[in-house]
């Protein structure tokens, strides 16, 4: 018969050390503004509609340039 601390020292784990989280550095924040800023410069209005030139290949909305949100009251 096997001792019961033998037993439970087999039955032990060892955790593992925990995980690194990889955070994003401030260039990458940099980058990614630098990609929207000049996307936003791609964005043009022709014939009263909004177009959108290659956002990454993804379809896009158009909408006309009279399009507007309503003014909500203070």
């Amino acid at each position: 018969m096997i001792p019961l601390s033998r037993h439970l020292s087999n039955l032990a784990e060892v955790a593992p050390p925990p995980s690194m989280v990889i955070v994003p550095t401030l260039e990458d924040a940099h980058a990614r503004i630098d990609r929207l800023e000049q996307r936003m410069r791609q964005l043009r209005v022709l014939d009263e509609e909004m177009i959108w030139d290659d956002f990454d290949g993804l379809p896009m909305a158009s909408l006309p340039a009279k399009f507007r949100m309503l003014e909500n009251e203070q």
